[in-house]
């Protein structure tokens, strides 16, 4: 947990453009974040991720997660 924000913090000290790939439903919480940061951000695209059974109580073959790819330009 909070481990988005502390890559981001890093990315935005070390580069000139950031792409990163965040759950939809945390979207407002990271344009929230990089503003607070001088970053301005883009949603690129919106997708449905698979992510594939990884343990035995899993449920579901393939569980599909709503994703945004955001771009970051600094202010």
């Amino acid at each position: 947990k909070g481990y988005d924000t502390f890559f981001l913090k890093v990315a935005f000290k070390v580069a000139r453009k950031v792409y990163s790939l965040h759950k939809s439903s945390t979207v407002e919480y990271i344009k929230t974040f990089s503003e607070k940061e001088g970053w301005i951000s883009t949603v690129l695209l919106e997708e449905k991720f698979p992510l594939k059974r990884l343990y035995p109580f899993h449920r579901k073959k393939v569980h599909l997660v709503d994703v945004s790819l955001l771009a970051f330009k600094p202010r």
